[in-house]
């Protein structure tokens, strides 16, 4: 008998099924509509043996590829939606509009996911087409891959400009048991002033000197602070950013001849124009709430909400009592602190 009229049983979940022709199983087989763990028995033999051992490596390699492209794509996206994933956490304040494209790339790769798995059961289950599935998911993580890559670009972005920012310098001083912060608010100075607050338990207070910065760092900054349990005491001059961090904290304190530097908030430039907009609206609605904790009145906050991002209002010790700003004033810093 030729192969082509042989006859074939098959056994599947317990059924026996046939007979068919064995060129019509092959085809099947081949397509992945038969798996390789089921059973088949031609008359004459002597035992049931697999399909997979009946033909060993004979599935060809060509069906596979809508399982591979899959793979290699969920892979890729896997690492596109890393980089924006970790970013988000240094978006400027209330900056989310990304964050709601990094849910729908999310969704589409669970999507995907979900495809793929449904696909390779049906290759388990010898259900019709699979191959459809898995080029349906490989659609849907190339979706979510020019989303990631999008997403990709504005984080970019924003790590570029947060690595130009300044950093102030943290030291301890061991004479007056004071940590000092000199210098502009920029992304390392939160985890720096953490290290130094752990690596010095007996510090008193902080004292600052800055003329800004960052103004999401300087509320993470202001945590820091207030988990510490330690008074801030502005040395000098604080400014745009550095008063938001300090109006925040709850013991605030001014050395004598000390100035305080408001104006309007700003974002860089090189974002999104929607983006910063929607982040100076909230950003705004923050700032406005710590100065109102810190006692600013009502003039004091018309005067920053007045003052260009270019230009500083500067308001004295004396001034900031008499504008109901609530604070210690406290004498100098003694002869060991450098300003």
């Amino acid at each position: 008998m030729s192969i082509a009229s042989q006859m074939m049983h098959l056994r599947q979940h317990g059924q026996t099924l046939g007979p068919f022709e064995e060129a019509e199983v092959r085809r099947r087989y081949d397509t992945g509509e038969l798996g390789a763990d089921v059973v088949s028995w031609c008359s004459g033999e002597s035992r049931w043996q697999s399909l997979g051992r009946r033909w060993p490596g004979h599935r060809r390699a060509s069906r596979q590829w809508p399982a591979i492209l899959a793979g290699l794509l969920l892979v890729g996206s896997a690492v596109i939606i890393a980089v924006p994933a970790w970013s988000f956490r240094i978006l400027p304040l209330g900056a989310q509009q990304p964050h709601v494209l990094w849910m729908l790339e999310c969704t589409l790769i669970a999507l995907a996911l979900a495809i793929i798995s449904i696909g390779s059961w049906r290759i388990r289950r010898r259900a019709q087409s699979p191959g459809l599935m898995f080029v349906l998911g490989s659609l849907v993580i190339v979706l979510a891959a020019v989303i990631g890559v999008s997403l990709a670009k504005v984080s970019a972005s924003l790590l570029a400009y947060r690595l130009r920012q300044d950093n102030a310098l943290v030291s301890f001083n061991e004479n007056s048991h004071d940590i000092v912060i000199k210098g502009a608010i920029g992304p390392h100075l939160t985890n720096d002033l953490d290290m130094v607050i752990k690596a010095h338990p007996d510090a008193l207070k902080i004292l600052i000197r800055s003329q800004g910065g960052l103004v999401n760092d300087a509320f993470r900054t202001a945590e820091v602070i207030t988990a510490a349990h330690l008074p801030l005491e502005v040395v000098n001059y604080c400014a745009s950013a550095c008063v938001l961090l300090w109006a925040t904290v709850p013991q605030r304190e001014m050395a004598p001849g000390s100035h305080l530097g408001l104006h309007q908030n700003s974002l860089s430039h090189e974002f999104d124009p929607a983006l910063n907009e929607v982040a100076k609206q909230k950003l705004e609605v923050r700032s406005v709430a710590a100065l109102d904790h810190a006692g600013f009145s009502p003039h004091l906050q018309w005067e920053r909400r007045s003052t260009p991002p270019e230009k500083i209002f500067w308001v004295s010790v004396t001034e900031a009592k008499a504008e109901g700003v609530a604070f210690n004033l406290v004498t100098a810093p003694g002869p060991h602190v450098q300003f």
